[in-house]
């Protein structure tokens, strides 16, 4: 036996329901927008404008969020099993796991965050083999929030690994500078040629630096000249090169090598030139179509 009861709105002003209540048609927060709809069908947000912002259907449990912003805990795609996690606390970080009973976590994708001056992002991906997960491509970009270029860190940690194709890093430090125009007669007093900063990234290592031009012009027979590439004021002996002058202009120079430089360092590096023994002087040639070049680039491997 069932009985129908109407009760006026305003005759509800506070207490308590208790036992099982059947609610047949729209239980809404009020008529006009921004409000909330609960029906059979589920639970509906309205903002001011009339947007649907929130949908949770009873169908089939999904939840549908329009334009706004999930806070606070961790994020799964499911309980357990394979699935995919989302978490936030001091980083960002990204998780899969395989579903096996080890929880293994197959790959993670970390950043940074927290106003940190390190900013950086780090892949992991970890299994047996890559073989038994096939990538086709992955690209990690360098972070520069805070004004400073810092290359992303890869790291797979693997028993066996076979790469098929080419590795390139992505905007990592690098740098160059030229000059189109002539030096000034360089005697006996080391002179600077040109000089590049460079801030290496959160892992720093090794870096390759160049120096050319195209020409020199000597006044003397017989004097001879060094080049000397400088990381701050360490000069290395592997990054000179001597030039003995035959007097008018000859061939230029060419600095190749490779130096260690320290983590999320600002460096400066140079090309000095000096007359080591002799009278005369040398200049260094330099035109807008063939400039002097001094670059610097991290090296993989």
């Amino acid at each position: 036996m069932r009985f129908g009861l109407n009760i006026p709105a305003g005759a509800v002003q506070s207490g308590t329901f208790a036992g099982t209540y059947l609610l047949t048609g729209t239980l809404q927060t009020g008529i006009a927008n921004p409000r909330i709809t609960i029906t059979g069908a589920g639970i509906n947000a309205y903002n001011a404008i009339g947007t649907n912002t929130f949908i949770l259907s009873s169908a089939d449990g999904s939840i549908t969020i329009n334009g706004g912003t999930i806070t606070g805990g961790i994020i799964r795609t499911a309980a357990t099993g394979p699935r995919i996690e989302l978490t936030g606390t001091f980083s960002l970080q990204q998780s899969w796991y395989t579903g096996l009973a080890s929880e293994t976590t197959v790959s993670q994708l970390t950043s940074a965050t927290g106003g940190s001056a390190n900013h950086y992002q780090t892949l992991t991906i970890s299994s047996a083999s890559l073989n038994s997960h096939p990538l086709s491509s992955i690209q990690i970009a360098s972070m520069s929030e805070d004004g400073i270029t810092r290359p992303a860190q890869i790291n797979i940690n693997t028993a066996l690994v076979n790469i098929t194709g080419t590795i390139a890093l992505i905007n990592t430090p690098s740098g160059t500078v030229t000059s189109t125009a002539n030096s000034a007669a360089i005697a006996a007093v080391s002179t600077t040629l040109l000089t590049l900063s460079l801030t290496t990234g959160f892992t720093g290592g090794l870096y390759e630096i160049w120096y050319t031009c195209y020409g020199v012009s000597a006044t003397v027979i017989g004097d001879l000249f060094q080049f000397t590439l400088l990381v701050g004021a360490s000069a290395f002996t592997a990054l000179q090169y001597k030039v003995v002058s035959i007097g008018g202009t000859a061939t230029g120079a060419f600095l190749i090598g490779t130096v260690s430089l320290p983590a999320s360092t600002a460096n400066s590096i140079t090309v000095n030139l000096i007359r080591s023994s002799g009278t005369g002087t040398m200049t260094v040639l330099a035109t807008a179509s063939v400039p002097m070049r001094l670059m610097a680039k991290a090296v993989i491997g």
